[in-house]
Parts: C-alpha cells; structure tokens; sequence
C-alpha cells in the first residue's frame, strides 16, 4: 500500500523564500520612433529622386513600472501607466523626378528663355491672403483659378498659352509681382499644398 509523502514547508524556508525579493515603483522616460512617410510626385517617372521635405523627431513619454528583484537581479518588470509628454514628428520623403535640378551653375547651363521650353524655377500658391493678398480665386486674366489648370507667368507668355509641367498641361492665366524671368507658379488647392510643392527646377513645354 502505497503512502502519501508530505513535505512541510517551515515559517523559516517561507521566509528564507521570500526574504531576497523586492519590490520598486520605477519611473522612466522613453523615445518613441518616428514614422517615416513617403510620397510620391514623380508621376510615374522612371527616373526619380528622393527629398526630404520634413526631418522627423521621435517623441517621449513617461513610463511607471513596478519592479520585482531577487537577490538584487530583476526578474519581473509590470507597466503601471505611461504618459505622452512629447508627440513624435513624422519624416516626409518625397520622390520626385530627377530633372529637379539644385545646382545653380546646371541651372544657368540648361534653363530656358523665358516664354520657350526650357528649365523652369516652379513654385506654387493657392487662392489665400498670404500667397495672393486676396482671396477670391480670380485670375489676372479674369478667369476662376482652379489646380490641375491654372498657372501665373511673366507677361512674355500671352494669356492661354499651354504649358506641359510633369506630365500635366497647365494654361497661363494669372501673373504676379514676384513672377518674373524664368518662374512659374502653379495653382493648388491649399496652402498646405502649395507650401508642399516648394520650389523646384522642372522642365515645361510650350505648346503654343
């Protein structure tokens, strides 16, 4: 007959058991990785070029553990709470076509004449009091501004002249002030996307 054996656990081994363990409330600060986020405005270009339009930052946060040790070594770490204290900044990358050119001596080389094809200094400005100093949407040349369509130029393109920017044929209706020589605006929509685009050194055709 078989007999069961019982081993008695002594006050003594219990707290021999648990007289190396320790407990810690921790506070700590950690990063939080950025994310990286790419568009894409090469419209379909086969060869392109990556900009980065925005450096991102990683963030912090505020993290409470408590801490459990034996004999000094942790071997229990339980998240308590977190707080944000600083919210991550996204890094943009734009890849966009090569022919962008940022050297200043290549720009002198290859641009065009004003009113030819050529390389152009290509920005861009939406119907708001900041770019425009008003904020109707109505053209130099009295037409609605509308993105996809309209561009300004110097006045050495007559009004209606087609202009071929990436793939897209704009149509010069407006000027401006500051639209002189080899520059050329195009309209968006938002400032956001007109302070997107930036500057840029681009090929145009004209078409008429």
């Amino acid at each position: 007959m078989a007999t069961d054996v019982q081993t008695e656990i002594t006050t003594e081994q219990v707290k021999e058991e648990y007289s190396n363990i320790k407990e810690e409330i921790l506070v700590v600060i950690e990063e939080i990785p950025f994310d990286t986020i790419t568009k894409d405005v090469s419209n379909g270009s086969a060869s392109t070029r990556n900009a980065i339009i925005q450096e991102g930052q990683n963030g912090e946060k505020k993290v409470t553990y408590k801490v459990t040790y034996k004999d000094d070594v942790e071997i229990k770490r339980e998240e308590l709470s977190s707080e944000i204290i600083k919210e991550p900044v996204d890094k943009i990358v734009q890849v966009q076509t090569r022919s962008i050119i940022t050297s200043r001596s290549s720009y002198s080389r290859t641009s065009g004449i004003s009113g030819q094809s050529g390389v152009y200094k290509v920005t861009a400005y939406c119907s708001c009091a900041i770019c425009c100093g008003k904020t109707n949407g109505i053209t130099a040349s009295g037409t609605k501004a509308t993105a996809n369509h309209t561009v300004a130029a110097p006045s050495t393109f007559a009004f209606g002249t087609k202009l071929v920017i990436n793939g897209i044929t704009y149509t010069v209706e407006d000027r401006g002030g500051a639209i002189q020589g080899n520059r050329i605006d195009i309209y968006m929509n938002s400032h956001s996307e007109a302070l997107q685009w930036g500057v840029r050194y681009v090929n145009v055709e004209v078409l008429n």
